[in-house]
C-alpha cells in the first residue's frame, strides 16, 4: 500500500518511527498541473513592509446615468447570496429567491465550476454577480431589472489572456420595453492592452424585452509585452459595460454605464504576468491563489514522509493545505544557502545514512530538509530576510534517518537524538533517488516562475 499522511500517530513521549511502504515504481506523479479549485484568497508574503501598498477599503456605490426628463437609470450594487428581490421591489408573496438561465455561456467547457461562486484556479478567474437594473423617475424607483453578469479571466497565453464576460438575465418585468447592454471599453494598465471585439463576436445578441431570458457573452483579449527577460508586471484588467434602456412609457430612452472595479473587489482582480523563466515567455499566474504540490507518496515514501512528519508533527505545520500554513517560494534558496545552514555539517546525509535504506547500490544519500529550502519557511532562511522560521544550525531541527528493519524500511529519529515536536524544520538523511525524484515535477508541472514571496501549499 502507499504512504498516506494521515495513517501514521506519533505518541509525543516517544521517538519518531514511521514504518513505510514498499517503493512501488509503477505509481504514476500526479499532475501537478491539475490545481484545485477554491475561493479562499491567499496573499503573497510582505517582506518589505516599506514597499507594501496599504489597502484602501472600497464603498460599492451605484453607477447611475444622467437624468433626462426626470427619468433615470442606475446599476444597482450587487446583490449579496442568496439572492433575493430587495424589499422594495416585493410583490404580494413576498421576497423571491433568482434563479438564473440554466447555461454557463462563455465559461462552458473552460471552467464548468464557474457558475458556482466566486472562485478561482491558478490560471482562472471566475466571479459572478447579482446586478439590479433600477429605473427612477423623480427620483422614486419606478420598475427594477436583475442580471447575473460573470467574468471569466483564463490565462491561456504566454503574452495575453482572454475575459469571457456572460450576461444572464434574471426578471425582466413588463416595464421595460427593451435593454441593450454592451462593451464600452477595457481598460489595462501599460504594458498590457486590451484588444477590443466587434460588437458582433457577442454570441447571444445583449438586448432582452421583457420576460425574456436567454444568455449572451463576448470573448475579449488582452496582450501585454513580454519581449524583455526580467521583468514582472501586476495587471487589474477591467471592463466598462454600457447599458440603453427604454421604461414603458418614458418618451425617453436612458443610458447608463457601469465599471467592473468600481462594484467590489474579490481579491483575485490582479494579475502578475512576467518574463523571468530565462526566457521571454513566461506567463502570468494569479498571485492571490496558493497552488497544491501534491507527493507521489507510493513511489517516494522516504520524501514523502518526511514532509508529512514536520507538516503533522510540528506546531508550524509548514505547507500543510488543510491548516491554510502556505509555503513562499524564494527561487534558489539564496543561491543555496538555507539548505547550506540546515544541511550544514560537512558530509550530514553520508554519516548518518543506512546503507539498506537506498534504492540501490548506486544511490546516493542526499539530507532532505524540511520546510524546502527554496522558501522563506526554511529554516536556514534568516529572519531579517523575512524568514519565517529561522534556526542557526540544522542540528536545531528535528532529525531524522531511513532505515532498512526487518525487511521495512522506516523513518525515525536519528539515534543521539530525540525531537521535542517543537521544532520548526527538518533534516533527514533518505535515499537520494528519493529526494529528488519527489520534487523532479515542482518547476515541470507549476507555473513557479515568480521572484516574490508565493504562496504555496503540499
Amino acid at each position: 500500500m502507499a504512504f498516506v499522511p494521515g495513517d501514521y500517530g506519533i505518541p509525543k513521549d516517544h521517538a519518531v518511527d514511521l514504518a513505510l511502504p514498499p517503493v512501488d515504481d509503477g505509481s504514476p506523479n500526479p499532475n501537478q498541473a491539475d490545481q484545485p479549485v477554491t475561493d479562499q484568497v491567499t496573499k503573497p508574503l510582505v517582506v518589505d513592509e516599506d514597499s507594501a501598498s496599504v489597502a484602501v477599503p472600497q464603498t460599492v456605490k451605484e453607477s447611475c446615468g444622467p437624468v433626462r426628463n426626470g427619468g433615470q437609470v442606475c446599476f444597482g450594487r450587487p446583490l449579496k447570496k442568496p439572492y433575493k428581490i430587495p424589499k422594495a421591489a416585493e410583490d404580494s408573496k413576498g421576497a423571491q429567491e433568482l434563479t438564473a438561465a440554466d447555461d454557463s455561456g462563455g465559461a462552458a467547457g473552460i471552467a464548468d465550476w464557474c457558475d458556482d461562486d466566486e472562485l478561482v484556479a491558478r490560471t482562472l478567474v471566475c466571479e459572478n454577480r447579482e446586478v439590479p437594473v433600477y429605473y427612477r423617475k423623480d427620483g422614486e424607483v419606478k420598475a427594477t431589472v436583475y442580471f447575473i453578469f460573470q467574468r471569466l479571466i483564463e490565462l491561456d497565453g504566454v503574452n495575453s489572456f482572454e475575459e469571457y464576460l456572460t450576461v444572464k438575465p434574471v426578471s425582466i418585468p413588463a416595464d421595460f420595453a427593451q435593454i441593450q447592454l454592451g462593451i464600452y471599453e477595457h481598460l489595462c494598465d501599460s504594458p498590457c492592452t486590451p484588444v477590443e471585439s466587434d460588437p458582433s463576436a457577442w454570441k447571444g445578441q445583449p438586448t432582452w424585452t421583457a420576460g425574456d431570458m436567454h444568455t449572451a457573452y463576448i470573448a475579449s483579449a488582452y496582450t501585454w509585452d513580454n519581449s524583455t527577460e526580467g521583468q514582472t508586471f501586476e495587471f487589474k484588467p477591467d471592463v466598462q459595460i454600457n447599458g440603453i434602456a427604454d421604461p414603458v412609457g418614458d418618451e425617453t430612452i436612458q443610458t447608463v454605464g457601469y465599471q467592473w472595479s468600481l462594484g467590489g473587489s474579490s481579491g483575485f482582480d490582479v494579475i502578475r504576468c512576467d518574463t523571468l523563466t530565462g526566457t521571454a515567455s513566461a506567463g502570468c499566474v494569479v498571485p492571490n491563489y496558493a497552488p497544491t504540490y501534491t507527493f507521489n507518496a507510493a513511489k517516494y515514501p522516504q520524501a514523502a514522509a518526511h514532509a508529512w512528519l514536520i507538516q503533522h508533527e510540528m506546531p508550524n505545520s509548514p505547507g500543510l493545505e488543510s491548516a491554510d500554513t502556505p509555503l513562499y517560494y524564494l527561487p534558489g534558496g539564496r543561491d543555496g544557502d538555507n539548505r547550506d545552514e540546515i544541511c550544514d555539517e560537512s558530509g550530514w546525509a553520508r554519516t548518518n545514512y543506512d546503507p539498506d535504506a537506498m534504492n540501490s547500490t548506486s544511490d546516493d544519500p542526499n539530507c532532505d530538509e524540511f520546510s524546502f529550502n527554496a522558501t522563506y519557511n526554511s529554516g536556514g532562511m534568516p529572519a531579517d530576510l523575512g524568514g519565517l522560521n529561522p534556526v542557526s544550525s540544522g542540528s536545531e531541527c528535528a532529525q531524522t534517518f531511513a532505515q532498512m528493519d526487518n525487511g521495512t524500511i522506516h523513518l525515525r529519529n536519528l539515534p543521539g537524538t530525540v525531537p521535542s515536536f517543537n521544532e520548526v524544520c527538518g533534516r533527514s538523511a533518505i535515499s537520494g533517488v528519493q529526494n529528488q525524484g519527489s520534487m523532479a515535477a515542482f518547476s515541470a508541472g507549476c507555473s513557479y516562475h515568480v521572484d516574490e514571496p508565493e504562496p504555496s501549499r503540499t
